[in-house]
């Protein structure tokens, strides 16, 4: 998803981290996050790559040593949304 955030041009990557192991939901998300900033890199090197997590997934998964490692290590910029409550989004960048 593409979109310009005040005068930031962004695309998103939104996943639901809803597999029964949020280990291969973030092995999953991950490895497309990095194919798309590669894309993005060549294509439109002024959009920032965000991936959107429901903040189940902050809370767990990317809480522990193996999704902050991912995250930090790869510099991933992250967004964080409700899947039960509408509240506003809590962005991450690196």
């Amino acid at each position: 998803m593409a979109a310009e955030r005040g005068y930031e041009r962004i695309a998103v990557e939104v996943k639901s981290f809803l597999r029964s192991s949020q280990v291969v939901d973030l092995e999953e998300a991950i490895g497309q996050y990095a194919l798309y900033q590669l894309f993005l890199r060549q294509q439109d090197p002024e959009r920032q790559l965000y991936l959107a997590v429901p903040r189940h997934a902050l809370d767990n998964i990317l809480s522990r040593e193996v999704g902050r490692v991912a995250i930090e290590g790869l510099k991933v910029n992250v967004v964080v949304y409700s899947l039960t409550e509408e509240e506003q989004l809590q962005w991450k960048p690196q």
